[in-house]
């Protein structure tokens, strides 16, 4: 199990990429190591940053899950 923390942030419009980026770097080795049939993997970004109600944030969290999910989907 892999778990990263959220940013210590008052709200995720703040830091829209919260830790996609580190999640995505923990979670390749994994996959290439080819020792599980299933992964869960959960990018919250567009949920949570999506409830502060900042668009632009929210398509910044967006597009980073975008760039983050092109390197982990197989």
């Amino acid at each position: 199990r892999i778990l990263c923390p959220s940013p210590k942030v008052a709200t995720y419009d703040l830091q829209p990429e919260m830790s996609a980026f580190e999640i995505r770097d923990k979670i390749i080795p994994e996959i290439k190591k080819g020792d599980v049939d299933f992964i869960c993997l959960n990018f919250a970004n567009p949920d949570m940053v999506g409830h502060t109600g900042d668009m632009n944030a929210a398509i910044k969290a967006c597009e980073t899950v975008d760039e983050c999910a092109k390197d982990v989907i197989t």
